[in-house]
């Protein structure tokens, strides 16, 4: 929990703040992305640390089945469902847009800055898409050739390997 304050309030001063913005590529693909991070660590730490309070919460299951309901009801509609299909297709498309765009789409950042962090998305994108296609092919790099991961393996006995 420290850490994520600790990155949230050097990511949000003034000098760091100022020096991140003042680029688009800065901006979208490193400050947005750690400010995740930093909120990420703080949920963590919350309820890392409280995780044994709240577990009378769920005691009887009733209320850990009404959020995996409302959660599965969100993820039946088509927008929710289309919008975390397309990612990578989604940072393809906005990458070659802001490098074919012929005026700026954002008014604070120069046409420059623009077409690099079009470029910055294209080459996540297609990072994105081969590793995907390395995951479907090789499966998870941290499986064993033997199907268990090596953390499986240590707990299991030696009869079931």
């Amino acid at each position: 929990m420290i850490a994520g304050l600790a990155l949230y309030l050097v990511l949000v001063g003034p000098p760091m703040a100022a020096w991140l913005e003042r680029t688009m590529v800065g901006h979208m693909l490193l400050q947005i992305p750690l400010l995740a991070l930093a909120g990420g660590l703080v949920a963590r730490g919350i309820f890392g640390r409280h995780g044994a309070g709240l577990a009378g919460f769920n005691a009887a299951g009733i209320s850990g089945l009404l959020v995996a309901v409302f959660v599965a009801a969100v993820w039946m509609l088509p927008r929710t469902l289309d919008a975390a299909l397309r990612v990578i297709s989604h940072a393809a498309v906005l990458g070659w847009l802001y490098r074919a765009a012929p005026d700026r789409l954002c008014a604070r950042y120069l046409f420059d800055q623009q077409a690099t962090v079009g470029a910055a998305l294209l080459i996540i994108a297609i990072a994105l898409l081969l590793a995907l296609a390395l995951y479907a092919i090789a499966g998870s790099p941290w499986q064993g050739a033997d199907g268990w991961r090596s953390a499986d393996r240590a707990r299991t006995p030696a009869s079931r390997v």
